[in-house]
């Protein structure tokens, strides 16, 4: 039984859904498009069942009046039925196959790959992970086949894959936050680029950033981080850099072709080489933006 998000539009027809209801109620265009306020209640998460071994808790129910009905609660490996405990391979609390950094299970010669061993369920890491385990069971080399992590957990590497969210806007990142660097005892820094700072954010898509997280000390570039368009796209070019071991002396000396979105990745480089002089820039940046957008409103409308 599940109480997730209740989205509600002052103003428009409402249907009534229960606790725990499949159905869903599709929002009027009109209603969207009107662009009314709307009030958000996160209520009591999901009940877990006997599955998992949780405890059953009970859960008020009640009635409200909303026009859509939101349920999401994620996803588990579908691995019921497998046998696996039956043969000693160790599963998570969700289901999940348990594997080491070579994708093999607690039973030698068994191997997981794919959405049986949970996050983050994507095909590309899903073939990934079936390249690895493949090329670990036919390796040649004994010592290679010997090097394994036991307590390697692919969802918590920040450089195991890059990650995409294809909201909108998007957002993507590789690699580590600055709190993480500064964790592992790097000399944390971060560099930022707006979107509006490089010509095809100013003509196309303004709203955006890109941030880079490197180590003061060495310059080497430990994560990239990317909120707006093409985010998903722009963040492969970020995850060569961190693998690479590249740094931001790179990254600026390189030529970015004009009116593309990896004019942000020396942008952001620049400034976290020079703090001071990127924020200047980018308060002549806002101002001159604040004052062609003013200009532009207050334009007379032209007649076709």
């Amino acid at each position: 039984k599940v109480q997730g998000v209740n989205f509600e539009v002052p103003g428009s027809p409402t249907s009534k859904v229960g606790a725990g209801s499949k159905e869903v109620v599709r929002l009027d265009e009109s209603f969207i498009s009107n662009r009314q306020p709307i009030r958000i209640t996160l209520e009591p998460a999901v009940q877990k069942g006997k599955k998992f071994g949780a405890e059953k808790r009970k859960v008020q129910e009640k009635v409200v009046s909303v026009d859509a009905y939101l349920a999401a609660v994620g996803r588990t490996p579908n691995t019921e039925g497998l046998g696996l405990g039956t043969i000693g391979v160790d599963c998570d609390e969700f289901g999940g196959v348990i594997v080491d950094s070579n994708q093999e299970t607690s039973v030698p010669g068994i191997y997981g790959a794919g959405d049986v061993v949970g996050r983050p369920f994507l095909a590309s890491t899903g073939v990934a992970q079936g390249a690895k385990a493949v090329k670990h069971m036919f390796s040649d080399d004994e010592e290679k086949r010997n090097m394994v992590d036991k307590s390697f957990d692919l969802a918590k590497d920040p450089f195991a894959f890059p990650v995409g969210v294809w909201t909108s806007p998007e957002s993507a990142y590789y690699g580590l936050t600055i709190k993480q660097a500064q964790d592992r005892g790097y000399d944390g820094a971060e560099g930022l680029a707006l979107y509006r700072e490089c010509l095809r954010g100013c003509v196309f898509s303004p709203d955006g950033l890109l941030k880079l997280v490197f180590d003061k000390t060495t310059g080497v570039i430990l994560g990239v981080h990317i909120v707006g368009d093409d985010a998903c796209e722009l963040i492969h070019y970020g995850m060569e850099l961190v693998r690479g071991g590249r740094t931001m002396t790179d990254v600026t000396g390189n030529m970015y072709s004009a009116v593309t979105f990896h004019e942000l990745y020396q942008i952001a480089a620049r400034a976290g080489l020079d703090p001071q002089a990127a924020r200047q820039r980018r308060r002549e940046a806002g101002a001159s933006w604040a004052s062609l957008s003013k200009a532009r409103r207050s334009a007379p409308p032209t007649s076709s």
